[in-house]
């Protein structure tokens, strides 16, 4: 087998390769932000606890709070103590004859409306642990429009490398017909040669770098499952401001 037919035989194999895996990826459904958040349990700007536990910690601290606020308005429990005096003594006070026992009641008497604001207190504890777990919702939905987006960039730049990749592999197909026939000096090869090779470096540093923002988006709802993949066009982004004030009712600007 010549040089020139070895090089071509080699560039045709690669190209069957790159265009394999576009197609392989398109029998394989895109994953959109709308899929992505509602596989990690987040359903409008709130998150559902049975489908991620990343927000179960911050809803049962609010239910708590929430249980707290009941037992503020309970009055203070009585006390019951009772007191055994000469048992087992000496002398006279051998045996249980001389015992003594003293049974107290007390009750405390809240004065001052501390009941009001003990009360109080508990109900500001129950409403910054609500907005914590509001707060938990909203920074779960913002990880994945993160993760999302940046597995999103990863991909475009994945398709970016697969042209220059295709695009110097036909220069060096061109490069190597030239310098078989005399037309060009065999530096003109290798250089095409080298231009190729390091755009096929580019494409698998891409490629490994959409695998693992992939994969970590795929880590916000499971471990075990394969990384999904997802589309080149960036989808759209509702503002930081808009997401807070419908998880809340506040106004953030």
């Amino acid at each position: 087998m010549s040089a020139i037919s070895w090089r071509d035989a080699l560039t045709a194999g690669l190209s069957l390769v790159a265009i394999a895996t576009p197609v392989a990826a398109q029998e394989q459904e895109l994953l959109t932000l709308e899929d992505a958040l509602s596989r990690t349990g987040v359903v409008g700007e709130t998150a559902d606890p049975e489908l991620n536990p990343r927000i179960v910690g911050p809803r049962a601290e609010a239910e708590a709070a929430q249980a707290l606020v009941g037992q503020a308005r309970l009055r203070p429990n009585p006390e019951v103590s009772l007191e055994v005096e000469n048992i087992a003594g000496s002398g006279a006070f051998s045996g249980l004859s001389a015992t003594e026992y003293t049974l107290a009641v007390g009750q405390q008497l809240e004065l001052g409306g501390k009941r009001g604001a003990r009360v109080e207190a508990a109900r500001a504890q129950a409403q910054l642990a609500g907005l914590r777990a509001d707060l938990a919702d909203v920074e779960l939905g913002f990880l994945v429009r993160e993760r999302y987006v940046a597995a999103v960039a990863a991909a475009s730049r994945v398709a970016l490398a697969r042209d220059v990749v295709e695009r110097n592999e036909e220069l060096a197909r061109i490069a190597g017909v030239l310098v078989e026939v005399g037309r060009e000096p065999p530096l003109r090869a290798l250089r095409a040669e080298a231009a190729l090779a390091e755009a096929r470096a580019e494409l698998q540093a891409a490629q490994a770098a959409s695998l693992a923002a992939r994969t970590a988006l795929a880590s916000l709802w499971s471990d075990q499952e394969a990384p999904p993949l997802v589309p080149t066009d960036f989808p759209e982004i509702v503002p930081p401001g808009i997401v807070m004030a419908s998880a809340t009712g506040c106004n953030y600007k």
